[in-house]
């Protein structure tokens, strides 16, 4: 069975979504690592060397949660091994033509954080308009409605005239 991305987060996907992001910046974090001011020089303090392969991993990991979601079979494709080893190649690229996560966020990093939250709830939105629809369209082959004719409930069916445009439909 898959993983839906909010289980742990009582089905918040934005939390969870925000709690993942967050271990990967700890993760890029490290690889940009500053020595502490107690040790001005960085004697003995062995400088850890940024690694773009751990940036394409976080960026990978990030973007197959965010659009699973929508597109649940990418968590079976993108596996964790699938992204190390997309990572481990894409790093020496990242390296020759100088891109970086933190170039690309810091143009583009608002419209990223809004379609990350438009997009799900803009799929959500059309699943339950369709759901709607298709239950309106059983009711009505259930009950033998006609259109005009009110529904179980006493409300007018989509699509079907109210008030003075009805009278004047008659």
């Amino acid at each position: 069975m898959e993983k839906n991305i909010g289980e742990n987060y009582g089905g918040n996907q934005l939390l969870a979504l925000e709690h993942l992001a967050a271990g990967h910046d700890a993760e890029v974090q490290q690889s940009y690592a500053i020595p502490d001011d107690s040790n001005p020089a960085g004697e003995g303090v062995e400088q850890p060397i940024y690694n773009p392969s751990i940036e394409a991993e976080c960026l990978l990991k990030t973007a197959r949660e965010l659009l699973g979601p929508v597109y649940p079979c990418l968590r079976r494709v993108y596996t964790d091994e699938t992204i190390a080893r997309i990572a481990d190649a894409a790093g020496p690229v990242m390296t020759k033509y100088g891109w970086t996560a933190g170039g690309f966020f810091e143009q583009w990093g608002p419209e990223i954080q809004l379609a990350g939250v438009l997009l799900p709830v803009g799929i959500a939105t059309v699943s339950a308009i369709k759901q709607e629809n298709a239950m309106i369209a059983a009711m009505r082959e259930a009950q033998g409605n006609q259109p005009g004719q009110h529904s179980s409930k006493g409300a007018v069916a989509h699509g079907e005239p109210q008030g003075e445009a009805a009278a004047a439909a008659e």
